[in-house]
C-alpha cells in the first residue's frame, strides 16, 4: 500500500472501477501534485483513465 502522494510513474495500481468487483490493474503514466490532492493519468491496455485522490489516500501498488 502506498499513499497517493508517493506514487511514481510506471507503477501499477489495482483499482475498482464502475461496478462493484470490477478490478483493473492500471499503469501510472503521469502524476500532477496539487495542494491537497494528486491527479493521476493511467492506462489499462487501451483504456485511459484520470483519477484524483487526496494525498493521503492509500492505494494498492502491485508492480
Amino acid at each position: 500500500m502506498v499513499k497517493a502522494k508517493d506514487l511514481k510513474v510506471g507503477q501499477v495500481v489495482r483499482l475498482e472501477c464502475g461496478d462493484a468487483g470490477n478490478w483493473g490493474n492500471f499503469e501510472v503514466d503521469k502524476i500532477t501534485a496539487l495542494e491537497d490532492s494528486v491527479e493521476v493519468l493511467c492506462h489499462h491496455g487501451v483504456i485511459h483513465m484520470e483519477f484524483s485522490w487526496e494525498t493521503d489516500k492509500m492505494l494498492e501498488v502491485i508492480g
